[in-house]
């Protein structure tokens, strides 16, 4: 485990700020998005920070400016993230791997109705760009990608 540790630090520890999206709205409207949580998303601007220390690994993202939200994990370990909107936009259990050069991040919503989507992301490098491949879980027919870049 300290291998793949090592692996995903040198693969996504840094600050990160959005530089584009590709094909994210057709891929939300595919996994039944409801159309404001489609707009905003395709809203935001994310910025991202994620460090490790020891066996953890810690990311405090913010989708909106001054709104930031944090969590920690262990790569294989489940956890759950959720906002502290009422009622949460989301309320995820999720569990994150590194399966040969790409970070799986398995996210399996706790909430009910419109809002209660299960998603498989992908991270890879692609020179100094981080792909952020989002899905339907089990279903990776039609994909979106939120390309980001470091934010020095």
């Amino acid at each position: 485990m300290a291998c793949d540790n090592d692996k995903v630090e040198a693969m996504v520890c840094g600050n990160w700020k959005l530089l584009r999206d590709e094909n994210l709205e057709v891929c939300l409207k595919s996994m039944n998005y409801p159309e404001e949580a489609i707009q905003f998303i395709l809203g935001t601007k994310p910025t991202l920070s994620m460090k490790r220390s020891g066996d953890t690994f810690d990311i405090s993202f913010e989708l909106v400016p001054g709104k930031k939200q944090s969590y920690s994990f262990k790569l294989g370990d489940d956890f759950i993230v959720k906002d502290d909107n009422d009622p949460p936009m989301y309320n995820n259990k999720e569990k994150i791997t590194l399966e040969g050069d790409t970070v799986k991040i398995i996210t399996k919503s706790q909430l009910t109705g419109p809002l209660k989507i299960d998603t498989e992301v992908h991270l890879c490098r692609k020179g100094n760009e981080l792909h952020q491949i989002l899905s339907a879980l089990g279903d990776r027919s039609v994909v979106g990608t939120r390309v980001f870049v470091p934010d020095n």
